[in-house]
């Protein structure tokens, strides 16, 4: 359903939202890669008094993100989303347990709207867990989910 894809490797994502919109900018950003770079760029995307949800798991220092600029002189609301912990996030306390979300997940799988194979990067034999682990530490691009093959 996405109107327009940016290769954040060739283009800034936040140059062209920001054409998209006419200068304006999103009311709202989503950055789900955990990569700090691209949380730069949600924030630089995102409108005057906006908000930029952060979803990824970010690890290690925050090279690449500017908290000056758009941050601060736009006052862009930064919220942290993480919806698999053991406790529901502020606000949705009684509303979404670890149950709803796992079976609001499954429905959207078996409806065909959500397609969870592509979230598998890479599938190693249990026998072989360190290797697993090790490419989890690594922390490399390529590295998106990885499951224990039994």
């Amino acid at each position: 359903g996405a109107r327009r894809t940016v290769d954040a490797g060739v283009d800034s994502a936040a140059a062209v939202l920001r054409e998209a919109t006419a200068g304006r900018g999103a009311d709202v950003c989503l950055e789900l890669s955990g990569a700090y770079p691209a949380l730069h760029e949600a924030i630089r995307a995102t409108t005057h008094a906006g908000r930029v949800v952060a979803g990824g798991f970010y690890q290690g220092q925050a090279d690449g993100l500017g908290l000056g600029e758009e941050f601060h002189h736009n006052r862009i609301q930064l919220v942290a989303a993480q919806v698999s912990g053991p406790a529901p996030a502020p606000g949705l306390a009684g509303r979404w347990s670890g149950t709803r979300i796992a079976h609001t997940f499954m429905d959207l799988v078996a409806e065909g709207s959500v397609d969870p194979l592509p979230l598998v990067s890479h599938v190693v034999d249990a026998r072989a867990v360190a290797d697993a682990l090790a490419l989890l530490d690594r922390g490399a691009g390529d590295v998106l989910q990885v499951v224990l093959e039994f």
